[in-house]
């Protein structure tokens, strides 16, 4: 996952106010596997993916 890609994926959580244990409960997924897609060493899956950016209210061609 690209840097710039990451910053607003913490950024955009953060400015919600959640952590990352609050926020992966909320997309179904582990803490952990949630940190290593904000530290960039997991790619979120088609699915995943769809619910992080629909959470976030990040615009898909924003994503790519």
């Amino acid at each position: 996952m690209k840097t710039i890609k990451r910053s607003r994926l913490i950024s955009r959580r953060k400015e919600k106010k959640l952590t990352q244990e609050e926020f992966s409960n909320i997309i179904g997924c582990s803490r952990s596997h949630y940190a290593c897609i904000e530290l960039g060493t997991k790619d979120p899956g088609f699915k995943l993916t769809e619910k992080i950016i629909s959470e976030l209210g990040i615009d898909v061609k924003d994503w790519r």
